[in-house]
This record gives C-alpha cells, structure tokens and sequence, in this order.
C-alpha cells in the first residue's frame, strides 16, 4: 500500500497520505484500481495543486471517484463489442431462402446486446450525475437506455434505435449545457450519432440499394459514442467539483 503512495508528490502525501492508507486498507485496490492510481499519481506531479493560504483543501481520491473511472472503462469497451459484432456479422454463414441468399449476422446480436447494456449503464449513470434540475435529461436518458438495449436484440426494427437517438442527443444537450459534460465528449457522443445517422437514413431511403456494408459503416460510426459516454463518466465527478468552485456564469468546459 505504502508503494502506491509513495507515487504521490510529497505535498499531495503529507495533506492525504494518511487519508489515503485507510481507503486503501478498507477497500483493497483490484487492478483497475491500481491503474487509476497510477494515473492519478502522474496528473498530481504534472499539475500540482497551489491553492490560496486559508482555504480548505479538497477531500483525497474517494472510492466514488475510482468506481466511475471504473465504470467509464466498462463503457468505452462497448465500442470493442460493437467492432467485434460487426466482424462477426460480416463472416456469418450464407443462408439461401425464397428472396434469395443472404448472410445471417444472427450471432452477432449477443455482442450488440452487452455493448447495448454498457451504453444504457452510461446513459443512467449520466442521469445521476445531472444537477437535480436537469429533470428533462434525466428522462430522456432512462428513454435512451431503454430503447437501446431493446433495439439490439431486435435491430431490424429502426424505430428503436429512432427513439433512443432523440433521448441521447437529449441528454447529451442537457449533460452539456450543466457542465456535466465537457465539449470534447459531447462532440463525440453526439457527432458519432450524427456522422452515423447520414449513412444510417440512406440505408432506409434504399440509397445503397441492398448492400450491408452500408450497416457495416453505420455501426462503426457509432463506436466513438462509448468512448466518449466512457470518459463523460470517469469524469463527471471532477467537473462536478470544478463547477461548484467556480461562478455559474462561466458555463460548462
């Protein structure tokens, strides 16, 4: 324990480090704790905190703050699941039925489903992390991950997945403008549905005529949305911290 300590600065161990011990005592570290540790050593000797004599200084690492960082690496996996759903699909087995043959991407449903799964754990876990007033967004993300995880095990059904995108760009407007996102995971939550959602209107207009790659692209246009929903939540907790220290009026970052 004292080794993951001891890749604090000295300042950050002599204001935490006991604080520090008996988190770490209490609830042992697993290895994506650790690895949150390590990291958070490195940011604390790049950007070491200088704060004004009298003020009161902030609470050490709290096991909250591990679990979301956690919790957005779990997330941002999804976007593996969708990539490696997409591979599966493309090598399904050729089936030959009375419209002619086709190539069944059946098992490719389960990976959609567990990236599904991780997208509506993002989505709620946003919904938590909104201010108390952010009500409409709140809503739209139970909406989102309902309506999501409902269309991957039945994707031939695009109303779903129509219902889910306007809760996401929903909460993603409503996680922006509160500061609980910042502008970089916003851009890729929402502009991966948007870039998405160009090829995904042509495919149902028949403008690529009866190919699946059209869907192919589609679904690997939307990785970026785990990724960034993945860092969002790692995050959230920090920003939280920051827009409550500074005024309202400097809106999100």
């Amino acid at each position: 324990m004292t080794a993951l300590l001891r890749l604090y600065p000295r300042d950050w161990r002599e204001r935490y480090g006991d604080e520090f011990l008996a988190l770490l005592e209490s609830k042992p570290p697993d290895l994506l704790d650790r690895v949150d540790i390590v990291r958070g050593a490195v940011d604390a000797r790049l950007h070491p905190q200088e704060r004004p004599a009298g003020e009161p200084e902030p609470p050490p690492p709290a096991d909250g703050r591990v679990s979301d960082r956690g919790l957005g690496l779990a997330i941002a996996f999804g976007a593996a699941l969708v990539v490696v759903a997409m591979v599966v699909a493309i090598n399904g087995p050729m089936v030959v039925g009375e419209g002619g043959s086709y190539r069944d991407g059946g098992a490719a449903i389960p990976f959609l489903l567990g990236a599904a799964l991780l997208l509506a754990v993002g989505l709620v876990r946003t919904a938590t992390q909104l201010p108390s007033a952010a009500e409409g967004g709140r809503a739209a993300a139970v909406l989102a991950a309902v309506f999501a995880v409902w269309w991957s095990a039945m994707i031939w059904i695009f109303l779903l997945w129509i219902v889910a995108s306007f809760g996401i760009l929903a909460l993603g407007v409503s996680a922006y403008r509160t500061g609980t996102w910042g502008r970089a995971d916003a851009t890729l939550v929402l502009g991966a549905l948007g870039a998405s959602w160009l090829i995904g209107a042509g495919a149902l207009l028949g403008a690529f005529g009866a190919s699946p790659d059209a869907y192919v692209v589609f679904f690997l246009l939307l990785t970026p949305m785990w990724l960034g929903l993945g860092h969002a939540v790692a995050k959230a907790r920090s920003r939280t911290m920051r827009r409550q220290a500074v005024p309202v009026e400097s809106g999100p970052r």
